[in-house]
């Protein structure tokens, strides 16, 4: 769905695209978008998704960041694990605003104790 603005008001509208059964009605695009929302709101870490898919290398990847190597010795688990928490370290989590601390406004103090 599209939100087109009238003159008077907004209105939800279809975008155009393919609507894929089992997606709510939503084009593919529109769906994901829908299920990032929801995921975002219930606070979701996605991580978990990527170590059960044995893929996590991805999500560095993805944000441009160097990926460890693997050394001669270390155990594929010792390894994932490691890739685990780089990925803590150089992806955290990010919720938009309400990720960010709350910071007072110039020039007004903060109520006291």
């Amino acid at each position: 769905m599209l939100q087109k603005e009238l003159v008077d008001k907004l209105v939800d509208e279809p975008c155009g695209d393919p609507v894929k059964d089992g997606h709510a009605g939503l084009c593919e695009k529109h769906y994901k978008e829908y299920l990032v929302d929801r995921i975002n709101k219930a606070k979701l870490d996605p991580l978990p998704l990527y170590e059960k898919d044995g893929n996590i290398e991805i999500i560095l990847m993805r944000e441009e960041k160097a990926v460890p190597e693997k050394e001669e010795d270390e155990t594929d688990d010792h390894y994932k694990q490691r890739l685990i928490e780089h990925i803590k370290r150089e992806v955290p989590l990010q919720r938009g605003v309400e990720a960010q601390e709350p910071q007072p406004a110039a020039n007004v103090q903060e109520p006291a104790q």
